[in-house]
């Protein structure tokens, strides 16, 4: 049977479905091949390792259900508010998929996945740059905690320690007390 016309989608799309379906540890590239009907040397001519497979599934997967819902904020719009609607707007996904993240964070503290995050980085950043702090260095603190703060509930999430849809109330609580006293100039 010949490969489909374009083998690396055919691929990342498999390996899609078998993380959303079965987790990280069900891709096996002999499976992927067979169900996408792309030979494993293309495979692995198209893709390093297994792990980088998984990586660009991971991030076609995020670009599609993730940071492609991402609005701008509205003039009104308090920082908390901002800061929130995006975490929920990043986060609900992942709830309706939590193999998915699981896959991700997995994949994130591995060799290939150093790259997962730089999406949401830049997205990030382009939300909070449309604010102007009174103290200049806020927004690089506000990201960085909270991006500390959502890695440690991930992986209390990872590790069984709280439910997927904890993620978020818990996110609001930190969000809530680092915004709460920083007043953003007009």
């Amino acid at each position: 049977m010949p490969e489909p016309t374009n083998p690396r989608q055919a691929v990342i799309d498999v390996v899609v479905e078998i993380l959303t379906a079965q987790g990280y540890d069900a891709v096996r590239v002999r499976e992927v091949s067979r169900r996408s009907r792309v030979s494993s040397k293309t495979i692995y001519a198209l893709f390093d390792t297994r792990e980088h497979l998984i990586v660009a599934a991971i991030e076609q997967w995020e670009s599609a259900n993730v940071y492609s819902k991402v609005a701008m904020p509205e003039s009104d719009e308090s920082l908390y508010d901002v800061l929130m609607r995006f975490l929920r707007m990043q986060f609900e996904p992942w709830e309706r998929a939590p193999r998915m993240l699981e896959a991700y964070h997995r994949a994130h503290v591995g060799p290939a996945g150093q790259q997962l995050s730089l999406e949401g980085r830049t997205v990030a950043r382009r939300v909070v740059d449309t604010f102007t702090f009174d103290d200049p260095g806020f927004a690089r603190d506000l990201e960085e905690i909270m991006r500390n703060v959502s890695a440690g509930l991930i992986s209390r999430f990872v590790h069984g320690e709280i439910a997927v849809e904890e993620i978020v109330p818990r996110l609001e609580v930190a969000a809530a007390r680092l915004t709460a006293s920083e007043r953003i100039a007009p």
